[in-house]
């Protein structure tokens, strides 16, 4: 098992899926802080996901100041009202899990009408202290911007996501319907300045993800591959698989689809 969480969200993968195909990356926002309603759903989902001892820590705040991010290139920030900094205590894995349960708040809160943005080279991290107290052994990994914003429909989405072609990152024996499903989910996840990084192969019933072959930097790809095995766990349990991720010879992950 990769992540010992995987089977405690077995209640909204459903609902996760779905919004799958409704989340994008959102970088202006409107200027209007989160409901507390909302607060609330946020930070219990933050503490769930801290409580399984995975060694990362979810933090979110709720009084980002209009210049915690800096805006260059094609990330334009604006009016960010609220982030989650994702934090971890150096235990091995930390940031492909730091992925997987940051997506799982992304697309939560997506079902939730909140919009949400992957920021990791923009945010002022020296500025962190002034919102969150620092804890010894800890190290900033990442970190989610998030607020309300403008919807899309679903040909707008789809639009905005510039995929690579499927078959560069899909490799199948024999894939039905249901198994291209689970994979067009991964196909369609947020990753760093959009590299895409990950590799699926599906064969004797099970789905591999290859080992990530960019490396380095400031956007590891086992973070963005964790993004995209969230998708593929959500898009999975809602058709009606009962697998979960497993550590794989060769490869950085196997999910069985029986």
């Amino acid at each position: 098992m990769i992540f010992c969480g995987e089977t405690g969200f077995k209640d909204k993968y459903k609902k996760w899926y779905e919004a799958s195909a409704k989340r994008f990356s959102t970088r202006m926002y409107f200027d209007k802080a989160v409901e507390e309603k909302d607060k609330n759903k946020i930070i219990k989902l933050c503490n769930d996901i801290n409580a399984l001892g995975e060694g990362i820590r979810l933090v979110p705040v709720f009084s980002s100041e209009k210049d915690m991010f800096t805006s260059f290139g094609f990330t334009q920030l604006k009016n960010v009202p609220a982030f989650v900094a994702i934090f971890t205590d150096g235990k091995k894995g930390a940031f492909e899990k730091a992925g997987f349960y940051g997506e799982a708040l992304c697309l939560e809160i997506t079902a939730m009408n909140i919009k949400s943005c992957w920021v990791s080279g923009s945010i002022k991290k020296k500025n962190l202290g002034d919102y969150i107290e620092p804890v010894k052994g800890e190290k900033f990994l990442t970190s989610i911007a998030l607020g309300y914003g403008l919807d899309l429909n679903e040909a707008q989405v789809n639009d905005r996501r510039k995929r690579k072609p499927f078959e560069k990152i899909f490799e199948a024996e024999n894939a039905d319907n249901k198994v291209v499903k689970v994979v067009e989910c991964a196909w369609n996840a947020p990753s760093a300045i959009n590299r895409q990084p990950w590799k699926y192969e599906y064969k004797e019933d099970t789905l591999y993800v290859k080992n990530p072959i960019i490396k380095g930097g400031p956007y590891p790809a086992e973070l963005d591959i964790g993004i995209s095995m969230l998708h593929v766990s959500a898009a999975a349990k809602a058709l009606g698989y009962d697998g979960e991720w497993e550590r794989s010879k060769g490869n950085f992950g196997a999910f069985k689809l029986i």
